[in-house]
């Protein structure tokens, strides 16, 4: 006899009957696949658990209040009226004025389920890294948020994308937080309109987030689908595929020939197949319902997770049992032996009844598949004769007709014979795309199929604002968990968190870009060349060259990176926090006068804040251009080898911070000013990447020195070339980006990188004329290749700014209380 097949047939033996009450219809009601079989087998033998198998699962107290929004019950029916309570839970712990709003889609289960990412999960990393609101919404019939008296055919007509979708878009347009939860005086603080709404789901509520993006692009300024099944179909037998081709060679193989030695006996004449089915203490059910229970361990697979205390260790330790043949005395649900116990402890026969939906085969629910008549997702056997796990007596007709047998037509609505599953295609399919939307997914997860990065998908290319990730080694939204201490998390999944958090940051940098229209003449660089500003320490020349370095702390200090040891996230939130709190103290410290004029007071108080708001945009910009320069040269294409190895900024920070490592102005800027040199011959031949990156690595390598009034007077800066060298830096950057961008598969990053490139010149106090020019010349490009309106603003400008004066002078030399660098009494300030 088979080993697999003796060790199945071991579990037949002394079966004991389980109770079927209220709950367990309820939760079976709810479970993924519909599994016929095993509610017929559990219905079969309801009587009693013994209390060996019997396992209670208690929930804990939560944390989190759950607060009501009002939602219509139908947004489209008018003859429907009333509200429900959807509920939903919010954490404020990080949030700072101006952040952003995090929601997570609570997807086809209680929201009380998705609570612990508020506090662990990719919720806490992105609010924390960005000081954001943390928000998970619980999905209508789901949970408590049930619009319904009643499951019934009728009452289910209002579950479907439509109103799901418009539930989400009502609650984005007129959230208003709990005083509980926030005390905010103006009601349209949280509008998408004034705060940038990043929507996050997993599986099916990662194709809402990706169709969230798409189709309400005004409220959703940004979306991560992660393992979203943006793909539907009927038929899914691809779903055992990735087990068979990941799983434990000897367990799939053994498998495989158990299950094809069952076949063949269940097609005898009787009385083979009743006795094959009594030795698994299954007499009593139909060949088809037997063949589907004995399949019922494979929703192991999908439930394991990179966090033990997460997923589940069941099938590993189904496969243990299997092929050292001491299988238990159960299959999934079904007590059906009692010569394995060890196995009966590894599966209690109450597991998947009451266990979260995330350890269930599926993700999308028998709600899902039949009440909402779109999506399918019926996984049978394969037909065409290729080896398999599952019993090909398990066909699409089986696997489907728990809809028709459920669902009987009512008066106002039919679940339809087969899904829609065009509806859902029509919303994008594998194609789906947009600016500012994410994918992520585990690269054996058996849903990856039904996704963008599925292998049958059009390829694409990873960017900045169309990231893509797929996570190695594993399975269904492996990011959206966490530790408290992300340190301990596995390597590659610290590596997508961080990677989530870099492209989360480029997106809100993008959102203030947005909020704040052209940026132009920039007030914090007038009061010319009397203001009076205050150097972090009184450096001289033996400060620059390094012959003296007792200050050497404090121009360091400058830089707000290197305090997470090198961690990128620690990183981006020193970023963040000294942008964040040095701009706003900067726009309070200065005093208008009239029109475009400031006191010189008030400019005195307010360019230090600047300067540090400045410095830390510009390490943003730094790290965000590293990320694109990486996305090219991951597609190992013509023209993206580096000409030498490319260091992240924080890694270098974290790497000489610590020690005050400084190169002094004298040996460092000649030094760099040939790397520029090198940059330009690259620039002037068309090796447009070669010469970003050498631009790039001249900025990264001249830190901590930056051309700013807290370390250098006018005249000093321009003495060492820290001003000509660093101003000149950027503004090729910008133009090396612009010349790049068409070439990339998504030239959006790279106009963004050329814009912000251009942006750190024009904030910039030390600036020649004619380099703060060629910046506006770049703002203005970038701003008409991404369809913005200030591109006409950027370039009149510029072309002032260009005419007002000598090429080399000082851009704001003259410009006191006001700017006349653009000679003109109305600049736009």
């Amino acid at each position: 006899m088979l080993p697999a097949l003796s060790a199945l047939l071991l579990l037949a033996a002394g079966s004991q009957a389980v109770k079927l009450d209220a709950a367990t219809h309820s939760e079976l009601l709810l479970q993924g696949r519909p599994q016929v079989g095993l509610w017929k087998a559990l219905s079969a033998e309801a009587e009693m658990m013994t209390s060996e198998s019997q396992v209670v699962f208690s929930a804990s107290k939560p944390k989190y209040e759950a607060y009501c929004f009002d939602q219509p019950i139908s947004h489209f029916e008018r003859g429907v009226k009333g509200t429900f309570c959807h509920r939903y839970w919010a954490d404020a712990t990080h949030y700072r004025p101006g952040g952003p709003v995090f929601l997570l889609d609570g997807g086809e289960t209680s929201g009380e389920d998705r609570i612990p990412f508020l506090e662990k999960g990719i919720l806490q990393i992105l609010s924390e890294a960005t000081g954001g609101l943390s928000i998970v919404l619980e999905h209508r019939y789901y949970g408590e948020s049930v619009p319904v008296p009643s499951f019934s055919t009728d009452d289910l007509r209002f579950l479907n994308n439509a109103e799901a979708l418009q539930d989400s878009a009502n609650f984005i347009s007129n959230f208003k937080p709990h005083p509980s939860l926030l005390n905010v005086t103006d009601d349209y603080t949280f509008h998408p309109n004034n705060t940038a709404w990043i929507y996050y789901g997993g599986s099916y509520a990662g194709a809402r987030a990706a169709h969230m993006r798409i189709e309400y692009p005004h409220l959703v300024w940004g979306a991560i689908a992660s393992s979203a099944v943006t793909h539907a179909q009927i038929n899914f037998p691809q779903y055992f595929d990735p087990i068979q081709e990941y799983g434990d060679e000897k367990c799939i193989s053994d498998l495989q020939m158990a299950v094809g030695v069952i076949d063949a006996l269940l097609d005898l004449p009787s009385p083979v197949p009743d006795l094959v089915k009594g030795l698994f203490g299954l007499s009593g059910l139909e060949d088809d319902d037997f063949a589907d229970v004995i399949g019922s361990p494979f929703g192991y697979w999908q439930a394991q997770n990179w966090d033990p205390k997460v997923g589940s260790d069941g099938w590993n330790d189904f496969c243990t049992a299997l092929t050292s043949g001491k299988a238990d005395s159960k299959i999934g649900l079904v007590k059906i032996g009692q010569f394995c116990r060890p196995y009966a402890k590894l599966i209690p026969s109450a597991l998947a009844l009451t266990t979260t939906p995330s350890s269930r085969r599926p993700t999308l629910s028998r709600l899902g598949a039949c009440g909402s008549s779109k999506w399918g997702y019926f996984m049978p056997a394969p037909e065409d004769g290729s080896p398999s796990i599952i019993s090909r007596r398990v066909t699409l007709e089986y696997t489907s007709k728990i809809c028709k047998q459920a669902y009987l037509p009512g008066e106002h609505f039919t679940v339809p014979e087969w899904p829609d599953v065009e509806e859902v295609n029509r919303r994008g399919d594998y194609a789906i795309e947009a600016d500012r939307l994410a994918f992520i997914d585990g690269d054996r997860d058996p849903w990856r199929v039904m996704t963008p990065q599925s292998d049958v998908a059009p390829k694409r290319k990873s960017s900045v604002n169309k990231p893509l990730h797929l996570i190695y080694d594993a399975i269904h939204h492996y990011d959206e968990n966490g530790l408290k201490d992300h340190s301990k998390e596995p390597a590659r999944i610290q590596d997508v968190h961080e990677f989530e958090v870099l492209f989360i940051q480029e997106w809100l940098a993008q959102w203030r870009e947005h909020q704040a229209g052209p940026t132009l003449l920039v007030p914090f660089t007038a009061g010319g060349d009397t203001l009076d500003i205050a150097k972090v320490a009184p450096l001289n020349a033996s400060h620059y060259n390094q012959t003296d370095h007792s200050f050497d702390a404090e121009i360091w200090d400058l830089i707000p990176l290197g305090r997470g040891g090198g961690n990128l996230i620690e990183s981006w939130k020193q970023m963040t926090s000294a942008a964040a709190t040095n701009a706003a103290r900067a726009q309070r410290a200065i005093e208008p006068l009239s029109g475009h004029e400031y006191s010189l007071t008030s400019l005195s108080k307010a360019v230090p804040y600047h300067e540090r708001a400045s410095i830390a945009h510009a390490a943003m910009h730094l790290e965000t251009l590293c990320h694109t320069l990486f996305d090219l040269m991951n597609e190992d294409s013509e023209g993206t080898k580096l000409v030498r190895p490319l260091v992240r900024p924080h890694h270098m920070v974290a790497q000489h911070k610590p020690r005050h490592k400084i190169e002094g102005l004298d040996v460092l800027v000649p030094r760099l000013e040939k790397v520029q040199a090198e940059g330009d011959v690259d620039f002037d031949s068309g090796d447009y990447f070669s010469a970003l990156c050498r631009y790039y690595t001249a900025l990264v390598e001249l830190y901590p020195w930056t051309s700013t009034p807290l370390l250098f007077t006018y005249h000093e800066a321009c003495e060492y070339g820290i001003a000509q060298l660093n101003s000149r830096l950027w503004e090729r950057i910008a133009a090396a980006a612009l010349k790049l961008a068409p070439t990339c598969p998504s030239p959006q990053s790279m106009y963004h990188a050329a814009k912000g490139a251009a942006d750190v010149v024009i904030n910039m106090r030390f600036v020649a004329r004619s380099v703060l020019a060629q910046a506006f010349h770049h703002n203005g490009e970038a701003f008409k290749a991404l369809e913005e309106q200030q591109a006409v603003d950027c370039a009149e400008l510029g072309i002032r700014v260009a005419a007002s004066g000598a090429a080399d002078d000082w851009a704001h030399s003259k410009c006191y209380t006001r700017h006349v660098c653009a000679d003109t009494s109305t600049a736009d300030l």
